[in-house]
């Protein structure tokens, strides 16, 4: 028995042509939601100063740290015809 939606229309990316997403990608998805908590409940204690400021920031700044991207630099295409 097919469950898609006969007007459906699969892109590339996660959901494609009705199957669940994978484990990897419920993975990602929990990992988005917990640091999208963390961060929130910094601010949020940052911000009516409730306990320790220390914590609260190191927690907050290793959240963002994790979220972005490694910083890559790229070779400069001058350098390699020397």
């Amino acid at each position: 028995m097919d469950t898609c939606d006969p007007h459906f229309k699969p892109v590339k990316g996660w959901f494609n042509e009705c199957k669940f997403p994978t484990s990897s990608e419920v993975l990602f998805i929990v990992q988005v939601i917990v640091i999208l908590i963390v961060v929130i409940t910094s601010i949020v204690n940052l911000s009516i100063q409730n306990g320790d400021t220390n914590m609260w920031t190191a927690l907050l700044s290793c959240s963002i740290g994790y979220v972005l991207p490694n910083p890559k630099i790229k070779p400069n295409v001058q350098d390699e015809n020397k």
